[in-house]
């Protein structure tokens, strides 16, 4: 599949932890896009990205990270699970859908 066939968003975050509410608010804003068709894109900070990937697989929606390290290597190593979960695919093609 081709990355431009399918609707996509892209997170936006600070860099500092998120609140709760705002990791609600991005679980909840990621799950209702999902729930559209729309694939959720971010890097792979902790609080509002990570969330909205978790929010993503949780309805089995499409996660797509992009990875400050490439693909061989697991940044942040505090989501070294979150990042098994995304499909290597999705962590691929972002170099050149982007």
């Amino acid at each position: 599949m081709s990355c431009w066939s399918r609707r996509r968003i892209r997170s936006l975050r600070s860099r500092a932890v998120a609140l709760r509410y705002g990791e609600q608010i991005a679980a909840e804003a990621s799950a209702g896009l999902v729930s559209r068709g729309l694939a959720i894109v971010s890097d792979t900070s902790y609080g509002i990205s990570g969330m909205a990937h978790r929010a993503a697989l949780a309805r089995d929606g499409i996660a797509a990270a992009s990875l400050a390290g490439g693909v061989a290597r697991c940044y942040l190593a505090g989501h070294e699970q979150l990042l098994t979960r995304i499909p290597a695919v999705a962590r691929r093609t972002l170099k050149v859908c982007f």
